[in-house]
């Protein structure tokens, strides 16, 4: 069962080198390792990564250099790497992450199971203040009155003891792996969640949950060290932030749930956040981001919330093609060992995606 794992990234080079070499370095190595450049054309990433594509090429791992449009953001990115995929899973994890040694060994244990269609685990963070689990967990993920809850972070790895193996309804971003006849079933990611892609995770998972069995593993374990900047969600204002934060969460909640529960669940949330607004206090792990005004921040969670109905009731009623980038504007690549030297050698990636995705 071969595997392929997608890396976004954009603007991260020194990030980017950690999260490779653990890749290269897996007990279960990887059939291909996808990189998806957001910054546009930039021939010069693989003289950056120089070293490790040389050490790939040893281990004969194929690694994949694809340029997005510029500033296309992770959905485009995830659905550029789905299509190009040449593995039957498809494994996501984040440029300024890195993996556990036994991170695919341990993914793939529960793929034996022919009804389960997505596997992921917990994130050990290394550059975010959280609040880990103390005590044994018995959901790790779950919606609640307007409220997403993820117990997938940790600080520490033996802290994955108070995490249970078990069906969920979605999965980590930074550490989450999909057969890949099932992300092409629904499409791939929804283009139209945008901005800062919050929630983009959450909705890939619903979606692709009603078709099979998700399954968190706490055994298999990535890391992430939270880069202050660059990457394919970077937005830094505060105000733009919240309202994408809203906007984004709102439209997944209409798209998945009854009406009556998606209105109950925007109302909640937005209760919610005045109250933290009132303690100063924006409810986010990003400590980075520093907080503005309050009223200025209500508001934007207002228009972002009646924003994200709108576009929902614009694309309830028919069936969009959700893969953002059109085959012809990605440029591929493939990293070739030829006499000791790294080669970038282009891919008629037109032909290669059109094969993909009819199965030939």
């Amino acid at each position: 069962m071969g595997i392929s794992v997608v890396i976004s990234t954009k603007d991260r080079p020194e990030h980017l080198k950690k999260c490779l070499s653990s890749l290269i370095g897996q007990v279960k190595a990887p059939k291909e390792i996808i990189v998806i450049d957001d910054s546009g054309n930039n021939a010069d990433l693989h003289k950056m990564l120089e070293d490790e594509l040389k050490v790939a090429a040893k281990e004969e791992i194929d690694i994949i250099i694809a340029h997005n449009r510029a500033n296309s953001g992770i959905v485009a990115s995830r659905n550029t790497g789905i299509r190009i995929a040449s593995g039957s899973i498809v494994a996501f994890i984040d440029d300024d992450g890195y993996a556990d040694k036994n991170w695919l060994k341990e993914l793939l244990k529960s793929y034996s199971r022919c009804d389960v269609i997505g596997v992921g685990g917990p994130v050990i963070e290394k550059g975010r203040k959280i609040i880990p689990p103390n005590r044994k967990v018995k959901q790790v993920v779950f919606i609640r009155n307007g409220a997403v809850f993820t117990k997938t972070r940790i600080l520490l790895k033996k802290q994955i003891k108070l995490l249970p193996k078990t069906k969920v309804k979605f999965l980590q971003g930074g550490n989450m792996s999909f057969r890949r006849g099932a992300l092409l079933e629904i499409n791939g990611a929804d283009r139209n969640i945008i901005g800062n892609f919050y929630r983009e995770e959450t909705d890939l998972g619903l979606s692709i949950s009603k078709n099979g069995k998700l399954i968190f593993d706490p055994k298999a374990v990535t890391f992430h060290n939270t880069a202050k900047s660059g990457g394919c969600r970077n937005v830094l204002d505060i105000d733009k932030y919240i309202y994408y934060v809203f906007r984004n969460t709102t439209y997944m909640f209409f798209k998945h749930f009854g009406s009556k529960k998606a209105f109950s669940f925007t109302v909640h949330g937005l209760k919610r956040h005045f109250r933290l607004l009132k303690k100063n206090n924006t409810g986010l792990t990003r400590d980075y981001l520093k907080s503005k005004k309050a009223f200025r921040l209500v508001i934007a969670a207002i228009f972002g919330s009646a924003i994200g109905f709108f576009r929902w009731l614009r694309v309830r009623s028919k069936k969009l093609d959700l893969f953002c980038s059109p085959v012809s504007d990605v440029l591929c690549f493939r990293m070739m060992l030829i006499g000791g030297t790294i080669k970038l050698i282009q891919m008629d990636e037109k032909t290669h995606a059109i094969r993909k995705l009819l199965g030939l």
